[in-house]
């Protein structure tokens, strides 16, 4: 230990001694972080068609269903319409 050091105190040898990370480790983990994230975003946006898909089918299942019964309860034909809302 020189005689700036020792003039200094505790202080100098504490950031000397500090650990952590260098600028470029940082970046090149964020880098492989928005590669994975960029990776995954196609497949979350599949994976959102095919709930609303699933959703879809749902509802004009429900639809059947709610008619059919109403068929029966009427003793008469129902039929089912759908209209097309503002958003499409």
């Amino acid at each position: 230990m020189g005689p700036a050091a020792r003039a200094a105190g505790p202080l100098v040898m504490k950031i000397a001694g500090a650990r952590g990370f260098s600028l470029v480790e940082l970046l090149f983990v964020a880098a492989i972080g928005a590669t994975l994230v960029a990776a995954a975003i196609p497949q979350m946006a599949a994976g959102l068609d095919d709930q609303r898909t699933l959703i879809a089918a749902r509802y004009v299942a429900a639809r059947f269903q709610r008619a059919r019964m109403e068929a029966v309860m009427r003793s008469s034909i129902v039929a089912v319409q759908f209209t097309q809302t503002a958003r499409g």
